[in-house]
């Protein structure tokens, strides 16, 4: 029988003899090799978080602004990390993660976004919701299929009149890991 490209599931071609026992006992088959394959993978997560240690300036007004982080890496398996502000995922997959950040001056308003390398409306592979005005934290969690060599940043696109100058120290932050 021939297999399908993805998932090599048998089915069978259009000059056999019909054989409904055998064809859906092979499909069965194979569809158990695949779930064995994500069961294995999800008990395996890799990934890992960044907390800042120090606080980021200039988050012009008007402008998308890659968030830094200054922390130590936590957990890095399978993916990699450049140290400051991008992550490169090995492997194909599913992925989640979580951004957090907060301003410093009140009021503030905006979106933070997960991106690839370079910020533009083509580039963001998960957009955040803008949030309106206030003192306080931005919250951003994405998740979906993200392919090896994909690079990952996190940008905080400020929406106000007014240019954010800091952060606390307590943020940003940024989590990630491979659900399988």
């Amino acid at each position: 029988m021939p297999l399908t490209p993805n998932w090599s599931l048998p089915y069978p071609a259009g000059t056999q003899v019909p054989n409904v026992p055998a064809d859906m006992q092979a499909l069965a088959q194979a569809v158990e090799t695949v779930f064995d394959g994500f069961n294995g993978a999800l008990t395996t997560k890799v990934g890992g978080e960044v907390k800042a240690s120090a606080q980021q300036t200039g988050l012009n007004s008007g402008s998308g602004t890659r968030l830094t982080f200054g922390g130590t890496l936590v957990a890095p398996a399978g993916i990699g990390w450049n140290g400051t502000d991008t992550w490169t995922i090995q492997s194909d997959g599913i992925y989640v993660g979580y951004v957090n950040m907060r301003t410093t001056l009140n009021p503030c308003s905006g979106a933070l976004h997960v991106s690839g390398a370079s910020y533009s409306d083509g580039t963001l592979l998960f957009p955040g919701d803008s949030t309106q005005g206030g003192y306080g934290d931005f919250t951003h969690n994405f998740g979906g299929f993200l392919t090896a060599g994909t690079q990952i940043c996190a940008y905080f696109y400020n929406a106000s009149s007014t240019t954010t100058t800091a952060f606390s120290t307590r943020a940003p932050m940024f989590k990630l890991w491979k659900v399988f």
